[in-house]
């Protein structure tokens, strides 16, 4: 291991001196181009000799190290290419691709395809496709960048970004974003998908995310557990009754076009039995102060707070009920409404342990009676249909 880091030290090292050697009154020479370069492990030992700083290539081999001003066609290099101002068409590298590192590159722009085993490195606008093992970092990118862990741009235009890790462009707008942990943008004009959480200013078209979606504003959907929609989303805690459940309260969260609905609810026949649920939910404005909301959730039976279970929330079964609604809103007042409609609820319950268990709570049914349920010959789980109604107050 010690080997090892000593070895990288020392490659930084050369890679600095070459680049310290060569910046010698490099920026009040004139730029000379080659058709053709090659070198032998570092410079100055190549065809260019101690003009490689000030030298643009059309075609470059580089055996280890290379170092120019420019690269035009084509470059390949052992461990690292480096450019002083920029590199277009083709750069491939073992290791890593660097451009755009001298004060003149703000000049210059690279474009192309760029593809490495660790990182490509822009100090400068990059247009094309890059693709590396660990990093892609730009100044300012377009094109579609993939990468084993993260893309960092400080601005994007028209961008597609895919990474194991995380993207984050901190300016500009962004088509596509994929990564298995986090996205960051500016602005989103498309999709934008991530394993754990995505962030943005702007959002038109999805937000997608195995945990949690944040944004300023969104013109299109955002689907994860937990959306936040700052300026144009919407919220609600709705308190209602129904024929299954005498008090249900609810939180709702995300856009009038699609929203995640949170509730808890009180079952009957023992004093800890509730029902979780989670659902989605969407809101049609009609004229005047009405509205329609069209509901799915499925709630699920729990024993909250209950020692005999070992555990705060346990669930001693699948007893569950999926409920779709559609309820009438009407404002009473800003910021208060009311909602009344009816309901469609499949319930299922599956005792886990068998024919001689008993379970401590009823199966989730309305106070009134209803017809023979479906049941397997064990015994072990039952089901039904029937409509249903909800009422209640919703405060925005």
């Amino acid at each position: 291991m010690i080997a090892m880091k000593t070895q990288i030290l020392s490659i930084v090292f050369l890679l600095i001196s070459i680049l310290s050697f060569a910046q010698t009154d490099s920026t009040s020479l004139k730029l000379r181009r080659v058709p053709f370069q090659f070198t032998m492990f570092a410079p100055p030992l190549s065809t260019n000799g101690i003009y490689f700083y000030n030298t643009v290539n059309d075609i470059s081999i580089n055996t280890f190290i290379g170092v120019g001003a420019g690269s035009r066609f084509m470059e390949f290099g052992g461990f690292i290419n480096a450019n002083r101002l920029y590199s277009k068409g083709i750069q491939a590298s073992g290791f890593a691709n660097i451009n755009g590192f001298d004060e003149l590159s703000s000049n210059y722009h690279s474009s192309g395809i760029q593809a490495s085993g660790f990182a490509n490195i822009n100090g400068n606008a990059f247009k094309g496709i890059q693709a590396s093992g660990f990093a892609n970092i730009n100044q300012e990118a377009s094109g579609i960048l993939a990468t084993g862990f993260a893309n960092i741009n400080q601005k994007v235009e028209n961008t597609i970004e895919f990474s194991g890790f995380a993207n984050i462009s901190a300016k500009g707008n962004t088509r596509i974003q994929a990564s298995g942990f986090a996205n960051y943008a500016e602005n989103v004009n498309g999709i934008q998908a991530a394993g754990f959480i995505n962030m943005a200013k702007k959002v038109k078209g999805v937000q997608l995310s195995g945990f949690i979606n944040v944004c300023d504003s969104l013109d299109g959907v955002a689907l994860g557990f937990i959306n936040i929609v700052k300026t144009n989303g919407y919220r609600a805690v709705e308190i209602s009754t129904t024929d299954w459940s005498p008090i249900q309260v609810s939180y709702k969260m995300g856009t009038e076009r699609l929203y995640n609905i949170y509730t808890i609810s009180k079952l009957t026949d023992h004093q800890n039995r509730y029902a979780l649920g989670f659902g989605f939910g969407h809101q049609l404005n009609l004229k005047g102060k009405s509205k329609l909301n069209f509901e799915i959730t499925n709630h699920q039976e729990y024993f909250l707070f209950n020692p005999g279970f070992g555990s705060l929330i346990a669930a001693e079964r699948t007893n569950n009920i999926t409920q779709l609604k559609a309820a009438y809103k009407r404002d009473l007042w800003k910021g208060v409404c009311v909602n009344v409609g009816p309901t469609l609820n499949y319930g299922f319950s599956y005792d886990w342990k068998g024919k001689t268990y008993t379970p401590t709570g009823e199966n989730i049914q309305p106070y009134f009676n209803l017809p023979m349920a479906s049941t397997d010959p064990l015994n072990n789980w039952t089901s039904r249909f029937w409509a249903g109604f909800s009422a209640g107050i919703s405060f925005h």
